[in-house]
Order: C-alpha cells, then sequence, then structure tokens
C-alpha cells in the first residue's frame, strides 16, 4: 500500500485546454494544471524517492506559451545536486523539441509544440536506453543514455534551480515512477487519476514516487506503508 506525503505547496493558476485524449478516461477526472510565468518555478526539498536509480518514467502534460525564443531551454523539472544533474526535461527554446539532460550528456528530440495545445510527454528510462512519447508516438529512442544516480540539492518544476531556465506556460499531472511503465499504461492511464482505488488500479502503482497536485498547490512523495 502506497501513502501519499505532502512535502512542498507553491504558486499555481490559471486554466489551460486540454486535447481530446488517445486512450480511455474516466470523465470525471480532470488533471491537476500548474501555470508559470516564468517567476513562479516550484521547489521541492531533495528526496531519495526521487532518485531514478535503474529504471523509471517521468510523465507530464505541457504546453509551452512564449512566442518568441528566449535565449535559453526553459526547464520543465530538474532533479540536480553538487555533482551534477541527476535528470533533467526541458523544452527548446524554439519550442521544436525536448533536451533531456543527466550527467555531463545531453539528448535532443525533434517536436512541433508551436500549435499552444497541451501535449503529452513521458520520458521512460530502461536503464540502457531511453523512450520519449509525445502524444502516444515515440518520437526518439537514445540509446545507452540513462538518468543518474546522483545526490540531490533538490527538485524543481519550472526551473533549473530555482532561478536558472525558468519555464513560461501550463504544466499538469506530473508523475515519476522508479520502474519503466509500459507504453500501453502510460496511454491507457494518462487521463485518469492513477491514485483512485478502484477495479482498474494502475498495474505500476507501487511504482509511483511522485504526483503532483496542482490544483491543490502540493506534490507528493510516495511511501511504502
Amino acid at each position: 500500500m502506497l501513502v501519499l506525503r505532502i512535502i512542498f505547496l507553491v504558486i499555481v493558476g490559471g486554466i489551460a485546454t486540454l486535447p481530446a485524449v488517445q486512450a480511455e478516461q474516466k470523465p470525471a477526472y480532470i488533471p491537476d494544471i500548474a501555470e508559470f510565468d516564468g517567476t513562479n518555478g516550484i521547489a521541492i526539498a531533495p528526496d531519495p524517492a526521487l532518485t531514478i536509480q535503474d529504471t523509471g518514467t517521468i510523465e507530464f502534460w505541457v504546453t509551452p506559451e512564449w512566442k518568441q525564443d528566449p535565449g535559453y531551454d526553459p526547464v520543465v523539472l530538474s532533479n540536480a545536486g553538487p555533482d551534477g544533474v541527476l535528470y533533467l526535461v526541458s523544452i527548446l527554446g524554439d519550442r521544436n523539441g525536448i533536451e533531456l539532460a543527466a550527467g555531463d550528456r545531453s539528448v535532443y528530440a525533434a517536436f512541433d509544440f508551436t500549435d499552444d495545445k497541451m501535449h503529452y510527454v513521458a520520458i521512460s528510462d530502461y536503464g540502457d536506453e531511453t523512450f520519449v512519447y509525445v502524444d502516444a508516438k515515440l518520437i526518439a529512442r537514445f540509446s545507452g543514455f540513462s538518468f543518474e544516480d546522483l545526490p540531490s540539492a533538490g527538485f524543481w518544476i519550472g526551473t533549473g534551480d530555482g532561478v536558472s531556465a525558468p519555464f513560461k506556460g501550463a504544466i499538469a499531472a506530473l508523475r515519476i515512477w522508479n520502474y519503466a511503465i509500459e507504453p500501453e499504461d502510460l496511454i491507457t492511464y494518462s487521463l485518469r487519476d492513477v491514485t483512485a482505488e478502484a477495479e482498474d488500479e494502475h498495474p505500476g502503482i507501487d511504482y509511483l514516487q511522485g504526483i503532483s497536485d496542482f490544483n491543490n498547490r502540493q506534490f507528493y512523495i510516495a511511501e511504502e506503508n
């Protein structure tokens, strides 16, 4: 059984529009959405639960809302420490792709985010290669790239470290798993409440490590009980 522990709460606001999802979903579920204006990133204390050690998955919905390239790649989320980046996800400044960084390495996946719609992103690390999906389609596969198991100084949403590379736009339904979730399960549950008790419980629920609740300005860490 998993218990969710509140660890931080900060600024959220605004409403974004979600497209029709390509999967079965519960009509009562509305994803939590946070709007970022470049000054209101969320900072979370370092926690071992957010370190992806062997395999893992990061998933979220995102709308980058800047119109002109800011001259840097705005960060969706970052887990970093004194020895480097455990993992970092950015949208490219021209909104034409995603950057993943870990350790001293970065990789890039092309995708057009300039339509101002909200897109579903899932990044799965299998230990020896990493897959990137957008809107249920595989857009990139990086052999030899993996998240790093390093000391963490913090976890940030909407900024690289609380100050650098601020994000402008909407981020929704952020989930972090310490197992590479099957692609079909990611899509099936992309617009479902994975923490709800139901007959169709997420098959990987025991691997859920972190989940946003932006509607209540909260982020939760999962613990075994």
